[in-house]
């Protein structure tokens, strides 16, 4: 990293002896090497958000099919407690004239 070996005589000034300055700046290096991500790294990222992205529309289809699903059974259960309801009103309207 060239723009690191520009802080060699910023730390001779300062007052630290040449073995020392180096180490400084090596471990500098070491560190910013370790943390910076590589075109690699960013298209296994990419490839990895592509198939999360999959997986989420497959997931929304299912829920989508389950919801309609859900929405047709209780469309179901509900006509049928209102065709019970009206003849259990209707069989006490005609047995209490």
């Amino acid at each position: 990293m060239a723009t690191l070996t520009r802080l060699f005589p910023l730390l001779k000034q300062l007052g630290l002896d040449d073995q020392k300055a180096q180490e400084f700046i090596e471990t500098i290096e070491k560190g910013l090497i370790e943390h910076v991500a590589t075109k690699a790294d960013l298209e296994k990222m990419r490839a990895d958000l592509e198939k999360m992205r999959a997986d989420l529309e497959k997931m929304k289809a299912d829920l989508s099919v389950r919801i309609e699903s859900t929405k047709t059974d209780l469309l179901r259960w509900l006509f049928g407690a209102w065709a019970t309801l009206f003849l259990a009103i209707l069989a006490l309207f005609f047995k209490f004239p």
